[in-house]
């Protein structure tokens, strides 16, 4: 692949949405993850994500079909998400979005200079506002609003994770004020 930009940030800072538009005015090729979570109302499977079971991924990971994985506990419920090794095109600029271990993960079996890392950030007041809004703000997603904000802040400790990697990242602003054009022109501007 040409370059992989991978997106890193915590749950509602606009990372899905930011591969979309790099995809629509770019043609940046997204990498789909395969998850075992159930879909949301607006996503698509194998557009989104691919949406397996349990068992499916099981099968993956005995294959070894999976560049890095991930498991969160979503009450009680154990939630995977993986990257396969098919994910990326090959003569392509590739995108995707994982946590920071899946970084780490990635960048044992892809060159640092293929690599273009970014931090999305936004204010957690929008991010609230964000999360909300793409869950219907639904009483499940009230309720589970707070253990999501707390588990992101081990996720993503940055400085315990990335900053220590020793794998380069810049950091870009998605705030409310901004568009995802203008986000997503200022991260394509800076993988060259």
């Amino acid at each position: 692949m040409k370059k992989l930009i991978i997106l890193v940030g915590k749950c509602a800072v606009g990372k899905t949405c930011l591969e979309k538009v790099l995809n629509e005015l770019y043609g940046v090729q997204r990498g789909v993850s395969y998850t075992t979570r159930p879909p949301r109302s607006c996503e698509v499977n194998h557009v989104d994500y691919h949406f397996i079971s349990n068992e499916e991924f099981d099968e993956m990971l005995k294959r070894k079909e999976f560049f890095e994985m991930t498991e969160y506990y979503v009450n009680g419920e154990k939630w995977r998400y993986g990257l396969a090794t098919g994910s990326f095109i090959k003569d392509a600029i590739n995108v995707t979005t994982v946590n920071p271990e899946g970084l780490i993960g990635l960048a044992k079996h892809i060159p640092l200079e293929k690599l273009k890392v970014f931090k999305i950030i936004s204010e957690d007041s929008t991010r609230v506002e964000r999360y909300l809004k793409r869950e219907n703000y639904s009483p499940k997603a009230v309720k589970n609003l707070s253990e999501r904000l707390t588990r992101d802040e081990e996720d993503f400790d940055v400085k315990r994770i990335l900053e220590n990697s020793n794998i380069p990242f810049e950091r870009i602003f998605n705030e409310k004020d901004r568009t995802l054009d203008s986000v997503a022109s200022e991260i394509y501007k800076r993988i060259f």
